[in-house]
């Protein structure tokens, strides 16, 4: 949330969360990045457009936990060949 006055800008993070689980979700970001190749791209992709490392990582949590929610639901294990076909097929030409 961000809330503007003048020429100033303010973003305040949500609070009211899982602490605990937050953390657990960005160390698993973190951690992806050595072990999964398009996590580590992923992450150098939007990391110009993050204010901080920290953020990109948030960012690179959320996206892994799309993909596990989609497993879940799907009851499907996860495939790193699946998931680079899926993503170069929504991938945006370039121009």
């Amino acid at each position: 949330m961000a809330e503007r006055s003048g020429k100033r800008k303010l973003v305040k993070f949500r609070q009211g969360c899982d602490r605990e689980f937050r953390h657990f979700a960005v160390q698993f970001a973190r951690a992806s990045k050595l072990q999964s190749g398009w996590a580590a791209a992923y992450w150098h992709e939007i990391r110009p457009h993050c204010d901080s490392d920290a953020h990109a990582d948030r960012i690179l949590a959320n996206r892994w936990l799309a993909i596990l929610w989609r497993l879940w639901q799907d009851r499907k294990p996860y495939d790193e060949a699946y998931h680079l076909h899926q993503r170069t097929l929504r991938r945006k030409p370039t121009a």
